[in-house]
């Protein structure tokens, strides 16, 4: 598997680590960032361009906070010249990416907030890894359990039992205990689909949009979202309604995106929580809602949503904000409401109109 430059502007740490790196991580893909690999600021730039040569990718975090520094443009720069068709745009906000740099113009960018963001990632770097073992023939290297596990699918998928089918193209494509091989998965796949297989279905209409083991076929992946979909499957139904949300394949409808979201959700798809909440956070197919989003991305964290938490977070701040300058508004305004008041020499507390005094917030 390939090793990833991670280059990033430290603002940004917190959001990288759980979206980008523990993603990549968990799919046994190396990173070198300097939150590892530098201890000492006088090691600083030495450092830095070791690790950029250790690296055969160059994955940049767009942000207006890294847009704004100058060592990510130079680690850029340098990626233009030596890494060039291995650079990966990631981005974590609306930022341009020519913004920071013209050499990611032409770059098709992944953003953090796309649901298939993590899928995305990950194919990037499985698609120029692939391997190229026979499915009869293959050379088992990983732990026991995941080699014995392997053999028994293989044997099933000889035996045309389609679970064993479906099973094999799960460890062809990830390479768990056997030999990865995303042209075998994808065959796999589509075989186990052809019987009715609902995962694979989805898995299929997966390969079909990002390319693996195939040709990106636009066409064929919604076809085989929906077919998944109506078998209730909750992934292909969470796929659908991102179609219609996002508009890819399809006209936008927001009302049968959340249908399909929500129909997703009740089957126990996590990422159709997320989806929900995310919706209601910015007004996206229903109306801004933020008590809703929260309770969408509260189900989505439950359910193990890396990307949750930290949108949960974001709403806690951005109310804790408001209150705040609501509360110094109102204190503005009761002061200036006070200045214009003479208040009476002897007041009388019968009589003294307190709503002048502390006006209400209207």
């Amino acid at each position: 598997m390939p090793r990833v430059f991670i280059s990033h502007q430290s603002l940004d740490w917190d959001l990288i680590k759980p979206v980008i790196v523990s993603v990549l991580h968990e799919n046994g893909i190396e990173t070198w960032h300097y939150h590892d690999a530098i201890t000492s600021s006088d090691m600083w730039e030495r450092k830095i361009h070791e690790g950029l040569n250790e690296c055969d990718w160059f994955l940049v975090a767009i942000s207006e906070n890294s847009c704004n520094s100058m060592w990510v443009r130079r680690e850029v720069a340098w990626a233009e010249r030596h890494r060039n068709g291995r650079i990966v745009p990631v981005l974590l906000d609306t930022s341009d990416p020519s913004d920071l740099h013209l050499a990611l113009v032409d770059i098709q960018a992944i953003s953090i907030f796309d649901s298939y963001a993590d899928d995305q990632l990950v194919a990037v770097f499985h698609r120029q890894h692939q391997t190229t073992v026979i499915l009869a023939d293959s050379s088992l290297d990983a732990d026991i359990e995941s080699m014995k596990e392997a053999q028994e699918s293989e044997l099933a998928a000889k035996a045309g039992d389609i679970d064993g089918i479906y099973r094999i193209a799960q460890c062809r494509e990830t390479g768990k205990g056997i030999d990865e091989d995303v042209t075998v998965a994808f065959q796999c796949y589509k075989l186990a689909a052809d019987q009715g297989h609902a995962a694979a279905q989805y898995d299929l209409g997966r390969c079909y949009q990002f390319g693996i083991g195939t040709k990106s076929i636009s066409s064929e992946a919604f076809k085989w979202y929906l077919t998944s979909a109506e078998q209730g499957y909750a992934s292909g139904l969470m796929a659908v309604g991102w179609c219609y949300q996002t508009g890819w394949y399809q006209e936008k409808d927001s009302v049968l995106a959340m249908q399909y979201y929500r129909d997703a959700a009740e089957n126990g798809d996590v990422q159709a929580m997320y989806n929900i909440g995310y919706c209601y956070q910015f007004g996206k197919c229903v109306r801004e809602d933020h008590s809703e989003s929260l309770r969408w991305y509260h189900k989505a964290l439950n359910g193990g949503h890396p990307k949750a938490k930290l949108r949960i977070e974001e709403i806690k701040l951005e109310q804790a904000t408001k209150d705040s300058k609501e509360f110094m508004n109102r204190l503005s305004g009761s002061a200036e409401k006070c200045e214009l008041v003479k208040p009476p020499q002897i007041p009388d507390i019968d009589l003294v109109d307190f709503d002048k005094f502390f006006p209400k917030n209207s």
